[in-house]
């Protein structure tokens, strides 16, 4: 903290002497009834083009999306997830709270999986694909 006030306290004097450079040079530009060209200090360290160097980008998540319900094959989502701590399972045929779900960060909630089940003629219901995690987008 005291090297960040220490490099504040320099740069509000360099661009004190930089503002008494521009109005000396003003006054000469008066005395003289027009603009004098004068010369930039050749060695100035912040007038040198330096190359800058890229930033290694880390690849930021987008949110995540799951795709619809293929309804020819497909019954609902079914989640699982643990609530602090305790595990639950529920169906969804929507996936946009599924969504929500995946995309906010809440401390008591982890999703384990998401998947895609049918459901045949005795109610019974059959994974078809997991979706989470995996093949989300």
């Amino acid at each position: 903290m005291e090297k960040t006030i220490q490099i504040n306290q320099l740069l509000l004097e360099r661009e004190t002497c930089l503002s008494d450079v521009f109005d000396l040079e003003q006054q000469i530009s008066i005395v003289l009834g027009q603009r004098y060209p004068l010369d930039l200090p050749v060695d100035l360290p912040s007038a040198k083009k330096r190359k800058k160097k890229r930033a290694q980008k880390q690849k930021e998540a987008g949110p995540i999306r799951l795709r619809e319900l293929d309804l020819a094959s497909e019954y609902a989502y079914r989640i699982v997830y643990t609530d602090q701590d305790v595990p639950h399972e529920e169906l969804h045929t929507d996936p946009r709270a599924l969504v929500l779900l995946l995309n906010n960060d809440l401390p008591s909630i982890r999703v384990e999986t998401i998947e895609t089940v049918t459901r045949d003629e005795n109610q019974t219901l059959t994974p078809v694909e997991t979706l989470f995690p995996g093949k989300v987008k």
